[in-house]
């Protein structure tokens, strides 16, 4: 994967997006709501904290801090219908068991059909992030329990 490019506050688009979701893996941005693509003052000290452990602090995200935070977190699929594969079929086990879990179950069979998008939009709805049916950054950051596990981390992306 090429490195995305530099960013900082100020910067929009899909890769804040990125370094949003990257900032909330290691815990220094807390979830869902602070994916939203604005790389504003809360995203700057994130990224700073993020760059107190041995890189330049500066806030802003190029080349370095990019390849650090894609080492610990590689960028994640975003899957919606069409979409086919292990992942998918590892999102499925996942919803057959979340609170609320998929009603009614899912079949483990890797496509990402109608019956798994109705899943994720009930979920992404219980979790409060807008029902879209697609599983993008704000999703796979959803916290699931005290242990600050999210679904990247149960899906194993």
């Amino acid at each position: 994967m090429s490195v995305p490019t530099t960013i900082q506050q100020g910067s929009k688009g899909s890769p804040v997006d990125l370094a949003q979701y990257e900032l909330c893996r290691s815990l220094y941005l807390s979830g869902p709501a602070d994916v939203d693509g604005d790389f504003g003052a809360h995203t700057s000290q994130a990224a700073r904290s993020f760059q107190d452990h041995n890189l330049a602090v500066d806030g802003i995200i190029g080349p370095v801090t990019w390849g650090v935070m894609l080492s610990e977190h590689p960028d994640p699929p975003t899957l919606a219908t069409g979409s086919s594969g292990s992942v998918v079929s590892k999102l499925q086990m996942f919803l057959n068991e979340a609170e609320p879990p998929a009603s009614p179950a899912l079949a483990v069979d890797g496509q990402y059909g109608p019956l798994t998008k109705a899943a994720v939009e009930a979920y992404q709805g219980s979790a409060g992030v807008p029902p879209d049916g697609v599983v993008g950054y704000n999703t796979w950051v959803i916290h699931i329990g005290a242990m600050n596990h999210m679904v990247a981390d149960q899906v194993n992306v």
